[in-house]
């Protein structure tokens, strides 16, 4: 009877586990659903619940600080989404992405260094993905260099773009190249066109 009430025992902590797990799993994809919809406090709320489940396996722990870093980045609570963003990195195995949302976050606080040592890395590790390129381009233009800023436009340019995506590519551009054509128009400014928005944050390294 001893051997059977341990058994009954160990079935119903088995049980919880499984509940517990399924429900982490649950908050996460309600996180992403949430992100995907522009929610942002709820995207916050749903990666924390996932989060502090401590159920979730290391890839969907990292997509879930992933989420919880974007949320707070685009709120403008810029210090914890860092911290978020440096906790997917480490947990994942392929952090370009969490590198580049990372440097979106130190970008918006000015932090144009720390901005362009995240983008560079970013693109060392996915050098196909081109919305890094423009991220960079940025950071260069707001950095006076706007020769790397022309040669990563002209690198995110080889890319195969939506033609909206071509357009704007082309008018910025066009607008660098000009510029440096003209150094009277050389002085460093802030970029009218900001880094790109992350990709969706269920690239192929979070699976």
């Amino acid at each position: 009877m001893k051997f059977f009430g341990l058994f009954a025992s160990f079935t119903i902590l088995i049980a919880i586990a499984n509940f517990a797990h399924a429900d982490g799993k649950k908050n996460l994809d309600a996180a992403l659903l949430a992100d995907s919809e522009g929610n942002l406090h709820l995207a916050l709320e749903q990666a924390d619940k996932a989060i502090k489940s401590q159920t979730l396996s290391v890839q969907n722990l990292s997509l879930a600080y992933y989420i919880r870093g974007a949320a707070y980045r685009d709120s403008g609570r810029y210090s914890l989404a860092v911290k978020d963003f440096s906790k997917a990195i480490e947990l994942t195995p392929e952090p370009a992405f969490a590198y580049h949302a990372r440097g979106r976050a130190w970008h918006a606080q000015g932090k144009l260094k720390l901005a362009l040592l995240d983008f560079e890395k970013a693109i060392k590790l996915r050098p196909n993905a081109y919305m890094f390129f423009w991220s960079r381009s940025v950071v260069f233009e707001e950095q006076g260099d706007l020769k790397h800023a022309v040669k990563d436009m002209q690198n995110y340019l080889r890319a195969d773009l939506a033609s909206e995506d071509e357009d704007r590519g082309w008018k910025r551009l066009t607008e660098l190249e000009a510029r440096l054509a003209n150094p009277a128009r050389q002085r460093k400014r802030h970029s009218a066109m900001g880094p790109l928005p992350d990709p969706p944050p269920y690239p192929s390294s979070y699976h």
